[in-house]
Order: C-alpha cells, then structure tokens, then sequence
C-alpha cells in the first residue's frame, strides 16, 4: 500500500537531491550542534552554553588609567583650609580640637608664662598646710592656693615652686620626699602633677568618701551658730557634688539643716535668694534672737 504524503510534508516543498531547502534543515545547518548531546537535553541549556562560551572568548576589559595632577603647595594648603572651615563643630570648637583638650588636664590651662616672685604670691596670703591635723582641709588648700596662683599668672612648675612655701611640718616632710624619689635631671612637677600625688597622699579615696558621708549627714547643732556651721557645710559640699548640683538645690539643702527657729523663719524666702543671702539672713535672725535674749537676762538680772 502506497504512503500517502502528509500536508505538513507536502507545505514544506523539501527535497532530498537539491532544489529548495527546507526551513527545518535551514535551522539544523545554522545552529550550533552539540558534540555529546543529551536526549532531555533542553533548550534553554543549550543557549546558556553558547553564552559561557561567548563570555570566555570576549577580550579582557581595557583598564582606566586616572591622570595624576601636581597641585602647587600654595593651592593644596588653600585647599587644606576650606576643608578644616567645612569639619562640622560642637560648642564652638572642632572635633580635634575636642579630643586634643580632653587628652591635656583642665588644671594646666588656667596658668601663664609670667615671671612671679615669692614675695608677690606672699602678698595674696593664701592658706597653709600642715597636714597634721584636721583643722586644715586639704581640698580647701588646693583650691584657695590655685585661685591666688591664677590670679598671678604664672607657669605650671612655677606654682609647684611658689606652693612648696605654704607647706609646714608633715606636709613638707611629704613634699622634700617626693623630690629625693625623682631621677636626677627629671623635668620639674607641673602642678596637675603636684595636686595628683598631694591628693594621693592626703586625701585618698576613702578620705573622700568618709566626707562625703559626714556632708549628707550635717546639719546645725544647737550649739552651732550659723558662721560654723556654713564653714562646714562648704568644706565638706566639694566631696559630694552630686548633691548640690545647682544653686536651688544648695540653698535648699542649707534651710534643711538649720535648727527648727531659723528653719521657721528663712524657709518661707529660699525660692527667692541665693545661697549667700539665705546665709546672711540666717546671721541675721539669729544676732537678733541673742540680742534678745541678753536682754531679757538683763531684764531678769534687773528685778532680782
């Protein structure tokens, strides 16, 4: 029985001895032929073949050579200028300079360059130092002996030189010491490393802490008067910050340690005066209850 041609096959108008070329044996002429093929084979796989081996041929990438420019030292400083003016700054001051001021004690900033004498510095009379007792507090003498070395303007190691006279009994044995352990030829002490090793030795830290217990605890005695018992609270307040923080909270801290009449009578008026007022009205009320007081012994006295 004869095959009869399909209209698929007829449509495609192929023949085997020339003539016109089909449009499937076109395809299978063009298109890469596998050398090992695979039967599930598909042929999206196929084609990612094609595009690894287009990618391995494909010539390196030419490399961008960037031009180098010498700037002038002038333009390059100019530069370097406009750069520092745009650093962004926090309380006025840049990020480095910031960074350099923490690294330098705040104490070594406060001194100059001028050339004092023991007599100009004994001239401001500032406090002694013993060290052998209590009446002399040692924070007190640091800050009253700095306050009168700023004032005279001179340099760090020459404070250290000018403080060395205030210092009496143990206090100069401890500091005569200090200079015998220093190498030979070693730079003078500055003063932040003066009040470093006097802090060291006279006051430690649980010197510090004991004052600051006995500060939370003060409060006016009946046989304290007022200028006692503000010379204490003083003292001590330096060793715990902390609790008076602010001006407010000092003044409410003072009221709340006077003795019950003075209390009744400043009390209603701290929100409104400083600490040096509140402290000077005390005074006051409490001059003028003694005055009465004598008077009314007098008056006593007088009918016996």
């Amino acid at each position: 029985m004869a095959r009869t041609r399909t209209p698929s096959s007829a449509g495609r108008g192929a023949t085997r001895g020339g003539g016109q070329v089909g449009v499937h044996q076109t395809r299978r002429q063009t298109a890469p032929q596998p050398q090992v093929g695979n039967m599930g084979q598909t042929q999206d796989v196929m084609l990612d073949q094609v595009q690894e081996q287009g990618v391995q041929n494909a010539p390196p990438p030419v490399p961008t050579v960037v031009p180098t420019v010498a700037l002038p030292a002038d333009a390059v400083s100019r530069l370097l200028n406009v750069l520092e003016a745009l650093v962004p700054t926090q309380g006025g001051s840049s990020a480095p300079q910031a960074t350099l001021q923490t690294q330098v004690p705040a104490q070594t900033q406060t001194f100059g360059n001028k050339e004092v004498s023991l007599q100009e510095f004994l001239k401001l009379k500032s406090p002694k130092f013993t060290g052998s007792d209590n009446s002399s507090d040692p924070q007190s003498f640091l800050d009253g002996t700095l306050k009168a070395l700023c004032a005279l303007g001179c340099s760090s190691e020459r404070a250290v030189e000018l403080v060395a006279y205030k210092l009496e009994d143990m206090a100069n044995t401890w500091y005569k010491t200090i200079l015998l352990r220093r190498p030979v030829g070693a730079a003078p002490l500055t003063w932040y490393e003066f009040t470093k090793l006097f802090k060291n030795h006279f006051l430690p830290d649980s010197l510090m802490q004991q004052y600051a217990r006995d500060f939370e605890r003060l409060v006016q005695t009946p046989d304290m008067d007022v200028l006692t018992y503000n010379t204490k609270f003083c003292k001590l307040a330096i060793y715990a910050p902390y609790l008076v923080p602010i001006e407010e909270a000092r003044v409410q801290r003072f009221v709340d340690g006077l003795v019950g009449r003075l209390y009744t009578a400043v009390a209603p008026q701290m929100k409104t005066l400083s600490y040096s007022d509140i402290v000077n009205l005390a005074r006051k009320i409490e001059n003028k209850g003694r005055e009465e007081r004598a008077a009314s012994d007098l008056r006593k006295k007088a009918k016996t």
